[in-house]
């Protein structure tokens, strides 16, 4: 496996792939210019889970509501097997994802994680503009003691 510098290697990877936007895993993909040999274990398909949810470590679940997913399963001609479960209905971004996924196992590992890197470094760039402009709505409530007025 891929000495990754974080300790929680395929964890990240897997998260910063489902997170990324499809169009940049394409663009990144296409940049690598790699064809490997695999078949599918389970070809790309849409389906949705139900989300759930508790208001503190010991209250009642409660449903949240669904959210569709994509997964894929794969297996390289090599051997290793690459995963992905995806938000939404792309199936092009699961199965790159998925060989993504099976290739950080071979050798091509050091190639690929500056791949995974730029994708993660444009998922906070976007999640640090949404900040910027929700902040940029915030409403400040104060609130006065009844004894007060």
């Amino acid at each position: 496996m891929c000495r990754v510098t974080r300790p929680d290697g395929r964890r990240w990877w897997l998260g910063v792939l489902a997170k990324c936007e499809p169009s940049a895993l394409r663009a990144e993909w296409d940049d690598l210019n790699v064809d490997p040999a695999f078949s599918w274990l389970v070809q790309p398909q849409a389906g949705v889970i139900r989300l759930r949810g508790r208001l503190d470590r010991h209250g009642h679940a409660f449903d949240a509501g669904l959210l569709p997913v994509t997964k894929a399963s794969l297996k390289l001609e090599t051997g290793e097997i690459g995963m992905a479960y995806v938000p939404g209905h792309s199936m092009e971004h699961a199965g790159l994802a998925a060989l993504l996924d099976a290739l950080l196992q071979t050798d091509l590992c050091p190639i690929i994680v500056p791949a995974i890197e730029r994708l993660e470094a444009a998922r906070q760039g976007r999640a640090a503009e949404a900040r910027r402009l929700t902040a940029a709505t915030a409403v400040e409530f104060t609130m006065k003691a009844q004894n007060d007025l």
